[in-house]
């Protein structure tokens, strides 16, 4: 059994386009910046209205090696999916964050270096142009 230092738990409700390929960059970059830390990656697909397809999926179980993917039918929202990806961790040190990627990686970087030194708890923010990009009711609902 792996022990994990960090897990980074992802919700996710209907995924963008190449979700898949995003998320292994992103995976590998933290990696690299993180090097004295053992981290998995953990989806939790929040019952997407639009079918989560197996490939993409197992491309990427294929090319991180320490991938969970728990899904279920029935959208619950982003509270229960955090929940629920809480629940499997058994590492050290949990960070979320959403599908899209909202915060920068120095940013994540920065929160396990900080929780690993020793803070109860860590919270990023968003960058401003990351408002953007959103559609009206997105931006609604994220702020």
């Amino acid at each position: 059994m792996n022990i994990f230092d960090l897990d980074i738990i992802q919700p996710c409700y209907n995924p963008p386009d190449e979700w898949e390929k995003h998320t292994v960059l992103y995976y590998r970059e933290i990696c690299k910046l993180l090097p004295d830390f053992s981290i998995r990656l953990s989806i939790v697909n929040d019952g997407s209205s639009r079918p989560v397809s197996f490939e993409k999926v197992e491309y990427i179980r294929t090319h991180i090696p320490h991938f969970t993917f728990i899904s279920y039918d029935l959208n619950q929202g982003k509270g229960y999916a955090l929940r629920k990806g809480i629940e499997q961790s058994s590492a050290t040190y949990q960070i979320y964050s959403d599908i899209d990627f909202p915060y920068q990686i120095a940013n994540l970087v920065s929160m396990a270096q900080a929780l690993r030194a020793g803070a109860d708890i860590v919270i990023g923010v968003r960058e401003k142009d990351y408002y953007d990009h959103l559609s009206y009711k997105r931006k609604i609902t994220s702020k």
